[in-house]
């Protein structure tokens, strides 16, 4: 048997108002914590909670910022293995960037040209006010506004897991292209 709250969410989505749903309740989440200080103490800027919570479904800054620096060193360490830590590239592509979670941590690691794109606006647009690098928003589909083979390094996370197989794999072909061989 169903319950109240999963009739609920039935006929939200059913109507379409599944999405307003959850940005009403990562909205609600986001102001039942802690807000964070404007800047971590390397004086790199923190989104709102709100935004931390669309990308990470979780409205614990301190999280945020752990989370994103560890994943940054293994997204390196992968890098490394492949042949080309993050060190060496010139370009890197956040693909899906949220609020800079990773990309934050870049400049640490690499003095490469960072790129972020992302399909929502609010969170590429803080991106582009608040962290170094070039940010733009991507189209739903295929292609990226940029030349072929111009990124030594792509990465991205949870991110074809938000799309239908044939919308990932047309992605999929489309970082192939922009990343060099």
């Amino acid at each position: 048997m169903a319950s109240l709250k999963q009739v609920a969410r039935g006929a939200l989505d059913a109507a379409g108002l599944g999405r307003l749903y959850v940005r009403y309740h990562e909205w609600r989440i986001s102001r039942e914590r802690e807000p964070p200080p404007p800047a971590t103490d390397d004086g790199i800027p923190l989104p709102p909670l709100f935004l931390m919570t669309v990308v990470a479904g979780a409205a614990d800054w301190r999280w945020f910022v752990e989370s994103g620096a560890r994943i940054a060193q293994a997204l390196d360490q992968y890098a490394q293995e492949g042949g080309r830590g993050f060190a060496q590239a010139r370009r890197i592509l956040d693909f899906g960037c949220g609020c800079g979670r990773v990309i934050r941590n870049l400049p640490k690691l690499t003095s490469a040209e960072l790129f972020g794109v992302d399909s929502n606006a609010a969170l590429v647009n803080w991106c582009a006010e608040n962290l170094p690098g070039v940010f733009g928003r991507n189209r739903g589909r295929p292609p990226l506004k940029f030349p072929d083979q111009h990124f030594d390094i792509v990465y991205l996370m949870s991110v074809f897991t938000h799309m239908r197989r044939e919308t990932h794999l047309a992605w999929l072909a489309e970082l192939c292209r922009v990343t060099q061989p």
